[in-house]
This record gives C-alpha cells, structure tokens and sequence, in this order.
C-alpha cells in the first residue's frame, strides 16, 4: 500500500511538471489596486449610540405631591467619523437628525387629576468600536454644534482616534465621479459591521437649504447616517460631505445618498473655522 501511494504521488507530480504546473511558483492572486487613503477613511469611521432617558414625574391638581413617577429609556445608533485632532482629544463629524435630544416615544401623556409635568431629560453619546455581536464603548462624546438645516453634528470627544484630513469642496466634483458611503447599517447590536456601498455622483444642487448638496448612487441604510460620504479623484479618496438619509422636499422619491456640505457648515459656525482651515 505504502509502495502504491508513493507511485500516485509521484505520477502526479510529474504530470504536473509535464503540463508545466509549478505547485510552488503557483502565483498569489493580484488585489486590483485602492485609491489612496480609503483604507484611512474607513479606519477613521465609528459608530454612534445615542441613548436617550426621560424620567417624568406628574404632580396632583390638588395637592403638592408626586403621583406617578415613569421612566423611560431609548438607544440611536449611526455613524460618525474624525476629521481633526486638538490637545483636548478628537473632533467627529455626523448627521444632526441621528443625535436626537429628545424623543416623542418616550414623552408619557396624563390625563385626570395632574397639575404640572415635570420632565429630566438625559443624552448619553458614546463612541462604539463594533465587530459582529461584540461592542466595546471607546469613550463618551459631546454634541459641540448642531446644523439642523444642513443635517451635520459636531461632537468633541477625549482621546486620540483615527482621523482623515482629505477633504475636496463638493464645487470641485463632477457627475459620474466615482463615490462611496461608509457606515454601520441597521446599528443595533449583531446587525452588519462597517460596511461601504460604490456608486457616483448622479446630482449636484445648490438650492438645498440654501447650501450646495449632492446625490449619490451608492446606497445608504438606517444606521449609516453621519458617516462620511467619499469621492475619488485622481485615485484618491477625498471624504466630499457627511452621508444623510433625511431627505426633503417629501415628493422625491427613490433617493440614494445625499451628501450635506462640510465646509458650509464650518462657513457657518465661525468659532471652530480653526478646525476648517486644518482640513481644508
């Protein structure tokens, strides 16, 4: 038997050689080549839980006394990345809409013999490193500003994390240029990891809010909101605005990613411009 194996063994190798299969020169498969620093990008995206809590308490009509006492919790996910570094720790960008302060689905209503509600209201971001089920908190951030018109969030947190500092104003892009959004889709516990979808711009428009915007193929799910939207130019990516979900005017339909103006935003908010001119 072992006279047997040694033959086959041998047949085959030396079939091998005859058709000149080189087992050992057998070549490693050749990855097609990245933009540069889109690896960076992803690196510097993270994701966002924005834990909401209400504790009510509703007083008699008649008398001073509590009631009722209720509370009420509830947890945002999105997604959120870092632009620039101060000696205090790490700026991030996200979508302003994914950093509610307050939530209807927790406001308790009373009815009968109640004079006065009194609400407590707590906001609790964390920054969450994620892969799978597991989560682990990397720290807490704080909400610095918030653009509602143009959907983007400053947040401040202690720490040096990952940052990207190639940016490209949404005025230097094209239709057709090649783009990405990255982000955490669906963000509860054990649902996607960090995920990046490929499209083009398909629409640039400067009558949003008054700010310029732009429209994306690359498909974007709950959760991938606040992270960064990225184009490609001359094989390297530039993040070109922050990826938003909420989209108005109601009568459009069928929309991708819309990608809000960062630098329209610092233009806006003049006491951080020292963070603008760092990443543009």
């Amino acid at each position: 038997m072992k006279q047997l194996y040694s033959f086959l063994v041998a047949g085959a190798l030396g079939f091998a050689s005859f058709c000149g299969i080189g087992l050992a020169d057998n070549p490693a498969p050749v990855r097609a080549e990245r933009p540069k620093g889109l690896d960076q990008v992803i690196d510097a995206t993270y994701k966002l839980r924005n834990t909401i809590g209400v504790q009510m308490q509703l007083i008699s009509n008649t008398d001073d006394h509590v009631i009722a006492t209720n509370n009420g919790q509830k947890m945002n996910y999105a997604s959120c990345f870092g632009i620039a570094h101060t000696n205090s720790g790490t700026y991030f960008l996200t979508a302003a809409h994914a950093m509610k302060e307050n939530d209807t689905e927790l406001i308790l209503h009373a009815y009968g013999l109640v004079r006065e509600e009194r609400q407590e209201v707590s906001q609790r971001i964390e920054l969450i490193d994620s892969e799978g089920t597991q989560e682990r908190v990397l720290g807490t951030l704080e909400q610095v500003v918030k653009d509602t018109e143009l959907d983007i969030s400053l947040l401040h947190g202690a720490g040096q994390f990952n940052t990207y500092r190639f940016f490209v104003d949404p005025a230097d892009v094209r239709l057709a240029d090649r783009a990405y959004g990255i982000g955490f889709p669906h963000g509860n516990r054990g649902s996607f990891g960090k995920s990046i979808f490929e499209g083009i711009i398909t629409c640039i428009e400067n009558d949003f809010n008054q700010t310029r915007w732009v429209h994306t193929s690359a498909t974007l799910n709950p959760g991938m909101s606040g992270g960064p939207t990225v184009v490609i130019l001359d094989s390297r990516a530039f993040i070109l605005g922050v990826n938003s979900i909420q989209y108005r005017p109601e009568d459009i339909r069928d929309t991708y990613g819309v990608a809000k103006n960062i630098k329209e935003f610092f233009d806006r908010n003049p006491r951080y411009r020292a963070i603008w001119r760092e990443v543009f």
